[in-house]
């Protein structure tokens, strides 16, 4: 429910388009997406025309949390299996930052999710306050490095010896040293 402190007397509501069917740049569920353009005009050609692929093989799910006429909150997930991943989830800045309505789409998203049967909701990378408060499965990320080449292993190799030497006493002791050095010349910003 959204607060009471609202202007005008209010119902809130998750909406969802997951109609393979319906054309999801066609529905207003799909304007937050629109409105994220200006903030990274890089990335918005990658989601407009992930949007229609995904949404063409079913793996789409566009959610919004509705007040009256207004999206005050959106997501944008993909689902596979059990698991459905919260690749991008926005919310109005603005009178409505104050009702965290992205918070309240979270946690009606993991609602339904759970009602329907589905396992998780994958919120990403980090440990944002947000994702801890409503997660209770924990997935350790494992990182995997190819070497293909020569060079390639080569540098692989220098960098473990830079780790190992990063990793032993006396240049753990160094550092501050280091750091007053490079000050006093000029060139050191131990917060970088």
């Amino acid at each position: 429910p959204i607060p009471r402190a609202c202007a005008r007397p209010c119902v809130g509501a998750m909406r969802c388009c997951t109609l393979p069917q319906s054309s999801p740049s066609r529905t207003p569920i799909a304007r937050p997406l629109a409105t994220w353009q200006p903030l990274y005009p890089d990335r918005y050609p990658y989601f407009r025309r992930a949007t229609t692929l995904f949404h063409a093989v079913g793996a789409l799910e566009l959610c919004a949390l509705q007040v009256g006429e207004e999206i005050v909150a959106s997501a944008w997930n993909l689902k596979q299996g059990g698991v459905v991943y919260g690749i991008l989830m926005g919310f109005e800045a603005g009178e409505w930052t104050k009702f965290s309505s992205g918070r309240i789409l979270n946690l009606m998203l993991l609602r339904r999710l759970k009602e329907a049967g589905l396992r998780y909701l994958a919120h990403g990378i980090g440990d944002e306050g947000w994702k801890l408060t409503s997660c209770d499965t924990h997935v350790p990320l494992r990182q995997m490095l190819e070497v293909r080449s020569l060079r390639g292993r080569a540098m692989l190799a220098a960098r473990g010896l830079k780790q190992q030497v990063r990793e032993l006493r006396a240049w753990k002791a160094l550092q501050p040293v280091k750091w007053a050095l490079l000050r006093k010349l000029g060139r050191g910003n131990p917060a970088a």
